[in-house]
């Protein structure tokens, strides 16, 4: 999606130039000069400003391979037995159908702290992946990914935030990529990545 938006915004300010610094870090907004953040899950209190963009909405995807080879999951408890293509710190993924809360732990064969090579990794087979519907869409329409329990919901919480340094409120050119940002993603913008 960030493309969708630098390019909407730069239509809308020709004479802007943009940098974009992409990360899995965390960085120093003010000792680093940087306008605007875009960060995902949960946000510890700090003396940022965040402004809550759009919810993380995401699941367990395999390949179909996995699935065949393995086996069909019915129940989280069944995914004991599974591999799982995971992220650092991720130890237990809560699932809910909607009337009960299962805790899965989660051990993962493949550590990665970029959820493109999880994605990767996972439509190879190389274990269930628990990947952003966002990022998965693409995977499941062309049939490389499949959901592992769909009836089982990830209850995580979570969304995507803008985080800024300083006032109360964001500079012009901060809440002009904004709302840029929020006018590309309430249009509809089918199967969008970030």
């Amino acid at each position: 999606m960030l493309p969708h938006v630098t390019r909407a915004y730069l239509a809308k300010y020709p004479d802007v130039t943009i940098e974009l610094l992409i990360s899995n870090q965390i960085a120093d907004l003010v000792g680093g000069g940087v306008d605007l953040a875009i960060r995902a899950g949960m946000l510890k209190d700090s003396s940022l400003i965040a402004k809550r963009f759009i919810d993380l909405r995401a699941n367990l995807w395999a390949s179909p391979s996995y699935i065949k080879e393995f086996r069909k999951f019915t129940h989280p408890k069944d995914l004991v037995m599974a591999s799982f293509v995971g992220r650092k710190g991720v130890d237990v993924l809560r699932l809910t159908d909607g009337k009960s809360e299962v805790d899965v732990p989660v051990v993962s064969r493949v550590i990665a702290d970029d959820l493109e090579t999880i994605k990767a990794l996972t439509i190879l087979g190389e274990g269930v992946g628990w990947l952003p519907d966002f990022l998965s869409a693409d995977a499941v329409d062309a049939g490389t990914l499949v959901p592992v329990l769909p009836q089982w919901k990830w209850k995580g919480g979570g969304a995507f935030y803008f985080v800024y340094a300083g006032q109360k409120y964001a500079s012009p050119k901060v809440q002009a990529f904004i709302q840029t940002a929020l006018d590309v993603v309430s249009s509809g913008m089918p199967n969008f990545s970030f």
